[in-house]
């Protein structure tokens, strides 16, 4: 079978499709299987005008190969992204697939270069599906593709970029009542209006942070109290600094499926603290042991924390060690898929300030050329869907649809009576019996450490939980559930009653 008509390309993407379908639900197995057919099916040679079409799928498939195996910690991983890097290079600029086709492999591609860490490779994507979503007039899915689209700006370190989209995203979820995403999309936001507007900021993380505290879920207010102790320490205020890291790291350490990289990055934090409290014992201390958590992963917290250590050495007058420090920052920003410019390029400024000290000015430049070029990648990274987001936020709010959001007392913390699998399973009843009344479609979950919420859309949300409502009931694992009915601007809510243990 091979990828030269209409057809058979909506047969191959139909594929991929089924195979990230199967790998969210957790079947890797036939995930894999399906990854491996679409890509046979695209490697068959046919007419010319075939060859970009063919390139692109291939490509959509390599990444979610990679995707896999990149989840089992299989070393071949890295052959897999550099072989659908190259294709997808090679399509660019040439004719695709078809208007009918694009927006589902643009909706794939991006959900997958998010995944993967390829932050600015994913932009364009998102963008499209934001487009898209406003075409369709479908309110939720126009504010995740927002949220996404922030999120990649975010991370590769274009703050400016990125508060549009999310601020829009922000917007949309407060209208669409008892979303669970708005929390998180909140904490980005923040992250953008960082330096921009502090105070702006400071509100987005504090509102996260007493929702989450209002509820009883301290491990999901971690987050927010972490972004509060970095503004706090930017501003001078060092004794609350300290007192958010502290609360926040004790709460992670109380959780036995806290990442290292979760502690590592709050002591790092810390040792930033005492940096600019000029506590240098202190703070070599903390960010030493931040290091040794942190090195057997690498990534951007290891980054951020050889530069932190190189911060360190320099405001003690110890410029000749710091220049390794941020050396070996910038060399690990640079090995990430997609690495946080903004970040990197600061690691070089201060590597180029440390060797102007030191008079090594050949290779001071030889710092400044690499931060230029890095300033002008900045620069050349431009956003198409500034009008059509900033039409969005500012007009007239879209139609939303019906929803059902059933919130169930559990999330990813250990000891729990059930796990993630479980409402994996549940889901896929619930979508098998919207599928066969009609009445919708099941849109996934949102799990933190707490619970986990399930997505239920369709035209009529009554009809919709009319579909469910037996199943919930029925089902032991919702017992206790906090039920969301919601059809544009209104809605009620249902508590079913408690499991009995």
């Amino acid at each position: 079978m091979k990828c030269t008509t209409a057809n058979t390309a909506e047969a191959c993407l139909g594929v991929i499709f089924t195979g990230t379908k199967l790998l969210k639900g957790g079947d890797p197995a036939k995930a894999e299987r399906a990854f491996v057919a679409a890509l046979m099916m695209t490697h068959t040679a046919g007419p010319p005008e075939s060859a970009a079409e063919n390139l692109a799928l291939r490509s959509l498939a390599l990444y979610n190969v990679t995707r896999l195996h990149l989840r089992r910690g299989d070393r071949d991983a890295g052959v897999f992204r550099e072989q659908a890097a190259v294709f997808l290079a090679e399509s660019a600029g040439r004719e695709r697939l078809t208007p009918e086709l694009m927006p589902l492999f643009q909706v794939l591609m991006a959900d997958v270069l998010v995944e993967l860490g390829e932050y600015r490779r994913a932009i364009p994507y998102c963008e499209a599906n934001i487009q898209f979503m406003v075409d369709e007039n479908d309110a939720p899915a126009m504010a995740d593709s927002m949220w996404q689209a922030g999120r990649c700006y975010a991370r590769t370190g274009l703050r400016d970029h990125a508060a549009i989209p999310l601020r829009a995203a922000v917007k949309i979820f407060r209208t669409l009542a008892g979303d669970p995403r708005l929390p998180a999309v909140l904490l980005d936001l923040g992250n953008a209006l960082r330096k921009s507007s502090p105070a702006e900021a400071e509100r987005c993380y504090q509102e996260v942070a007493d929702l989450h505290v209002s509820r009883a879920q301290l491990e999901s207010a971690t987050p927010a109290w972490v972004n509060l102790g970095v503004m706090c320490n930017e501003q001078g205020r060092h004794a609350e600094a300290l007192q958010y890291y502290e609360k926040a790291l004790r709460v992670r350490k109380q959780s036995p499926r806290t990442p290292p990289e979760k502690i590592g990055s709050l002591l790092n934090n810390i040792a930033g603290v005492h940096r600019r409290l000029r506590q240098f014992r202190e703070a070599l201390g903390f960010t030493d042991r931040a290091i040794q958590l942190l090195e057997s992963g690498g990534g951007h917290y290891l980054a951020c924390a050889y530069g932190t250590r190189g911060m360190i050495l320099r405001d003690a007058a110890r410029d000749e060690e710091a220049v390794e420090w941020f050396r070996k920052s910038a060399a690990e920003h640079q090995k990430q898929p997609s690495p946080n410019l903004e970040t990197l390029s600061e690691e070089l400024e201060n590597e180029a300030a440390a060797l102007e000290r030191l008079g090594r000015l050949e290779e001071a430049g030889g710092a400044r050329r690499r931060l230029n070029s890095v300033r002008a990648a900045i620069a050349g990274v431009k956003t198409s869907a500034v009008d059509t987001v900033d039409s969005v936020a500012n007009g007239p709010k879209p139609e939303a649809e019906g929803a059902v959001l059933v919130e169930l007392d559990f999330g990813t913390r250990a000891g729990g009576v059930y796990e993630k699998s479980d409402s994996t399973k549940f889901g896929r009843k619930l979508s098998e019996a919207l599928k066969t009344c009609g009445s919708g479609y099941y849109g996934g979950s949102v799990v933190i450490p707490e619970t986990t919420t399930l997505l239920c859309y369709g035209a009529d949300a009554e009809a919709l939980f009319s579909t469910v409502e037996p199943l919930l009931r029925a089902e032991p694992m919702c017992g206790g559930a906090r039920i969301t009915v919601r059809q544009g601007g209104r809605h009620r809510e249902v508590l079913l009653p408690g499991r009995v243990m």
